[in-house]
This record gives C-alpha cells, sequence and structure tokens, in this order.
C-alpha cells in the first residue's frame, strides 16, 4: 500500500509528498525468506512462487508454523511429492519447524483453502 504524507519544506512555503510504502508484517526473518524462495526456485525448476499466508503474517501473534501457498504455473505430475520436497528441504535448511506447503497448478483442483491462500498470500 502506498500512503502519501504533505511535508512542508523547511526552506520555502511549498509543501511536498512523501510516499511511504508499507509492506505487510510478516514474522520470517530474511535469512528464511531467502531459503524459501531459493528452495521453491530450485525444486520447481523456476517455474513456481511462493506466497506466505496464515498465522506468520500477523505480527501479534506469537509462534505458529510457516504456511506457503506454491504456486506453480505448468502442470505437476506429483503434487504431494513436490510439498512433501519442500518442506523436508525447508526443515533442513531452517531446523526443525511445522511447515505447511499447498500447491496449486493448472492441473490440480482449487479447494477453498487454496483461494483463502491466494487471497491472503504475500509474496516472497
Amino acid at each position: 500500500m502506498v500512503t502519501s504524507i504533505p511535508q512542508q519544506d523547511a526552506c520555502s512555503s511549498r509543501v511536498r509528498l512523501v510516499l511511504l510504502y508499507t509492506f505487510p508484517a510478516m514474522r520470517l526473518t530474511e535469512h528464511e525468506r531467502q531459503a524459501i524462495r531459493e528452495v521453491v526456485r530450485d525444486l520447481t525448476g523456476g517455474r513456481g512462487r511462493a506466497l506466505l499466508f496464515g498465522s506468520r503474517l500477523d505480527d501479534a501473534s506469537v509462534g505458529g508454523d510457516i504456511d506457503l501457498y506454491v504456486e506453480c504455473v505448468e502442470t505437476v505430475e506429483h503434487p504431494a511429492r513436490l510439498a512433501a520436497s519442500i518442506g523436508a528441504s525447508l526443515e533442513m535448511r531452517l531446523g526443525e519447524q511445522r511447515i505447511d506447503v499447498l500447491i496449486g497448478a493448472p492441473n490440480l483442483r482449487r479447494l477453498p483453502v487454496h483461494e483463502t491462500a491466494r487471497r491472503q498470500g504475500v509474496g516472497l
């Protein structure tokens, strides 16, 4: 979201607009975000993108698992295997923690949880 705030210039009577970019809250470190991006890129051949959704988007929450929606632009032959591989790779990189992975692809049926993940999700 972009918010503009008028500010008075100290040297003149002109008013200038300062644009502030506000990014959604996210309880992931830069290391965690980078690891997720790399694992998803490697395991989808660069044809998938990861969205974080769920409790980790709420700065007021404590704990919680990492909920990821991985959206693939091409068909996925073995979605359960891909989700398990992403989860296992991330656990190896990030340490033991609960990571839930949903896969979306053109050949897969969309359930309400997929729509919720797409609507609430924030790209990493």
